[in-house]
């Protein structure tokens, strides 16, 4: 992935952090872009938050402004990034507990961990696998984005989940090789940064993969 003039692989400079202390960082980043997320949701939700359209594109363009920022290195600019990313997927998720039950929410939930851990451990343990499949995860990403704006049009696409089954598949390998970007970096609170919001970016489509199979399950 690129990350405007550089890619994380190149980036490094003065905010240099020991081993342990990166992947701390990258991981209270990431466990805080996920809590926010949920906590806004939760909270959107109990005050019976509902955008127009007109609010919820806006939402949708809010994340784009904070990965901007989050490139930026800058420490305070980046975490003001992550924020703009997290928070706005939480109002925009406030609706889904009226369309899913508890219980079906919560299983996700806990799907979403398990393959989450289980990606890390693989991303960790076979590094070499993991860093041959950039391209063709970023080749599949384009297809199904392309596959997705095409259900609009085309019903049918959506039968069976089959693009549920693919999203689910392709973000578990993406949790994966983006761990094995944050043991491969250059370990920098920028870096920490980056690799932050695409795991949560990751671990975010998963489960909204996972919750609509899990819901169709359900039903």
């Amino acid at each position: 992935m690129v990350y405007g003039a550089k890619t994380v692989f190149d980036r490094s400079g003065s905010d240099t952090l020991s081993e342990r202390a990166y992947y701390m960082l990258l991981g209270l980043l990431t466990l805080w872009s996920l809590g926010a997320t949920g906590f806004t949701a939760f909270q959107a939700h109990a005050m019976h938050f509902h955008p127009t359209k007109l609010i919820a594109i806006g939402l949708c363009l809010i994340p784009f402004a904070g990965i901007f920022l989050t490139k930026v290195e800058n420490v305070v600019l980046s975490f003001l990034g992550l924020n703009l990313i997290c928070l706005p997927f939480g109002f925009l998720l406030s609706g889904l507990s009226e369309k899913y039950a508890p219980g079906v929410i919560g299983n996700a939930c806990l799907g979403t961990g398990c393959v989450t851990v289980t990606m890390i451990c693989l991303g960790t343990i076979y590094p070499k696998v993991f860093a041959q499949l950039g391209g063709a995860l970023f080749a599949v990403l384009i297809g199904l984005v392309v596959l997705r704006i095409a259900q609009i049009f085309i019903p049918e696409l959506g039968a069976f989940h089959i693009l549920d089954w693919i999203g689910a598949g392709l973000f578990s390998l993406y949790i994966g090789y983006d761990w094995y970007r944050a043991y491969s970096v250059p370990k920098t609170i920028s870096n920490a940064m980056d690799v932050a919001v695409s795991l949560y970016l990751d671990v975010l489509n998963l489960f909204m993969n996972i919750l609509s199979l899990f819901g169709e399950s359900n039903d």
